[in-house]
């Protein structure tokens, strides 16, 4: 069988999409600089996770699905192709409990206004 490893990086190489779920101030801060980044609240670089699942609408859904700590607002889907270095997460598991597939890069990611969307609540 395939490691988790190996099962992240060949699920991200054929993925169409990347979507990132986030909250109201990482969207505020996408939406002015037009792009998703790479570093906390504190200013500190981190792994961005991200999905290349269907993108799902719904904020308790993606919290539960994707193991978000808090319940996010918004998601922003892009290209997989706009993603660099997409690879495993941190914790190098694939999917999460709540079956959600998970990656994670330590580039920004560019997006477009439009690309930007509130979740429903």
């Amino acid at each position: 069988g395939f490691s988790a490893l190996e099962k992240a990086t060949s699920d991200a190489r054929t993925a169409t999409t990347v979507t990132r779920y986030m909250g109201p101030g990482e969207a505020k801060v996408a939406a002015r600089t037009g792009e998703i980044p790479n570093v906390g609240k504190d200013g500190i670089p981190r792994p961005t996770h991200v999905t290349t699942d269907t993108p799902v609408n719904s904020a308790a859904k993606a919290q539960e699905k994707y193991e978000l700590p808090a319940t996010p607002t918004h998601r922003a889907t892009v290209p997989a192709d706009r993603v660099g270095d997409l690879g495993p997460t941190p914790d190098g598991r694939s999917l999460t409990s709540g079956g959600g597939s998970q990656n994670a890069t330590n580039q920004p990611i560019p997006i477009k206004p439009d690309e930007l969307k509130r979740l429903d609540h």
